[in-house]
């Protein structure tokens, strides 16, 4: 896929965290601090397009106000990834309102508050979060929801998809693979969700309704069948190296990859007639996916070269 010139500077705020996933990418939580004069210098530099304001949890940051303030009358698209608990909190809510932020990014795990809950570790975080999004519905804020596919929650995908739509067919839902870093990456065998059921959720979407406003991202093509490939790719986006993303934490700043390395393509892949579309499989649980095409019949007009 050719990048555009998109340039994403992704600002981590903290790295604390009102959750406790059991899939958390950062692992330890610990306090971080953002240096405005070095994010001053990198502006100056780089031809930056979108901000994104991340954490953790960037909503408990103590500096998200002074960075938003910093943020404002400037050219920049401004998004939040957040769990969305703090934007339950009405005096909260509404300061940060105020700003012009183009989008929250915001994390949901179920339509089930007791699997929400058990994914985060945390009483009443469900009930939270469905407060903050309900709130950004009302006051017409662009939401994406961040669906991270796992063992416990690859049962309630679908319906998850219906209660979200339920509330605003608007807002975007974007299906992803609990990945094999931080907290994760020990136990990911654990975490990893049932590739058997995740190939009959991702199966409903074809015939949903609003399956536009549905987008599966970096999930390997082989879990859907080829009749929905061909004709329905318009919401698979493997779009993991259509822009530049640049990290800064305290004063250090990077340019990512966004294609990681846990996610490659490996000998298994070679007799996919797909292989030059696909992103490709998560290495920490390759027996994961042999083991699920053994048990497979396929055919040459399935995946097959």
């Amino acid at each position: 896929m050719m990048a555009n010139n998109n340039k994403v500077l992704e600002l981590h705020l903290t790295n604390n965290c009102n959750n406790n996933c059991e899939f958390c990418s950062f692992g330890e939580k610990e306090d971080r601090d953002i240096d405005l004069k070095v994010l001053d210098e990198i502006l100056s530099k780089e031809k930056i397009n979108k901000i994104a304001l991340s954490g953790g949890e960037p909503t408990i940051s103590k500096k998200i106000f002074q960075v938003l303030e910093y943020l404002k009358n400037k050219r920049y698209s401004v998004g939040v990834a957040t769990n969305g608990r703090m934007l339950s909190n009405d005096a909260f809510f509404n300061k940060l309102k105020d700003y012009n932020i183009n989008h929250f990014y915001v994390s949901l795990l179920s339509y089930k508050r007791e699997t929400h809950d058990k994914l985060t570790r945390t009483k009443n975080s469900f009930d939270q979060t469905m407060k903050g999004i309900k709130k950004l519905v009302k006051n017409n804020q662009k939401i994406i929801i961040d669906y991270v596919i796992t063992k416990d929650n690859v049962k309630d995908l679908y319906e998850t998809v219906k209660m979200i739509h339920d509330m605003s067919p608007k807002i975007m839902v974007k299906l992803r693979l609990v990945e094999p870093v931080g907290f994760a990456k020990k136990k990911i065998s654990s975490l990893f969700p049932a590739l058997r059921l995740l190939e009959e959720e991702l199966s409903k979407i074809k015939s949903y309704s609003n399956k536009k406003n549905v987008k599966v991202l970096a999930i390997p093509l082989c879990l859907f069948n080829s009749k929905l490939i061909n004709s329905d790719y318009d919401y698979i986006k493997q779009n993991l190296d259509d822009f530049s993303l640049f990290k800064l934490s305290d004063e250090n700043i990077k340019k990512v990859k966004i294609k990681e390395n846990f996610l490659k393509k490996v000998d298994f892949c070679a007799s996919c007639r797909l292989r030059k579309r696909c992103v490709g499989i998560y290495t920490d649980v390759e027996d994961e996916f042999i083991n699920f095409f053994k048990n497979k019949k396929l055919t040459k007009n399935d995946y097959e070269k």
